[in-house]
C-alpha cells in the first residue's frame, strides 16, 4: 500500500464549493499511476497492462479547496485475470476520510488486443501489496 499527496485545484471545485464527485475518480487515477510507476518505472501509455473495468465510490465528507488531500491505495483482491485497488482519500491534516473508493483492473495484452491472465511479475508485485478488505 502507497500514499501520494493530491493538489486540489480551484478548477475540481463545483457550484457548492467543494471538490465534485466526479473528480474523486481523478484523484484516484493519480494515486492508481504514481502506484504502478513505482512497481514498473512508466515509459509510455502503452507500458499499463490494464483497462479499468468498474469504479465505485463511496463519499464521506466534502473537499474543499484548503484541504490537504492524500491518497491511500492498496491490492483488495487477485483474481486469475483481474484485481481490485481500494483507495481512501484523506485529509492530510487530521486524517479525516473524505471517500473510500474500489476500481477493479482486467488485465489487458497489448500485443494480443486481448484480456488475458495477469502476468507473473505483475501478479507477485500486487501480491506484495495485498491489504485485508476490512481496513478498507
Amino acid at each position: 500500500m502507497a500514499e501520494y499527496p493530491v493538489e486540489v485545484r480551484f478548477k475540481d471545485l463545483d457550484a457548492f464549493g467543494h471538490v465534485n464527485n466526479a473528480v474523486f475518480l481523478s484523484y484516484c487515477e493519480q494515486a492508481r499511476v504514481r502506484y504502478y510507476d513505482s512497481l514498473f518505472p512508466l515509459k509510455s501509455a502503452l507500458d499499463f497492462p490494464f483497462l479499468l473495468v468498474h469504479a465505485e465510490l463511496d463519499y464521506r465528507k466534502p473537499v474543499t479547496i484548503t484541504d490537504e488531500v492524500e491518497v491511500w491505495i492498496g491490492v483488495g483482491r487477485i483474481g486469475k485475470g483481474s484485481w481490485d485497488f481500494l483507495y481512501e482519500v484523506r485529509n492530510r491534516k487530521d486524517g479525516i476520510v473524505h471517500c473510500n473508493a474500489l476500481t477493479i483492473q482486467a488485465y489487458w495484452d497489448h500485443a494480443t488486443q486481448s484480456t488475458g491472465p495477469i502476468a507473473p511479475e505483475l501478479r507477485q508485485k500486487l501480491e506484495e501489496s495485498l491489504v485485508a478488505r476490512d481496513t478498507h
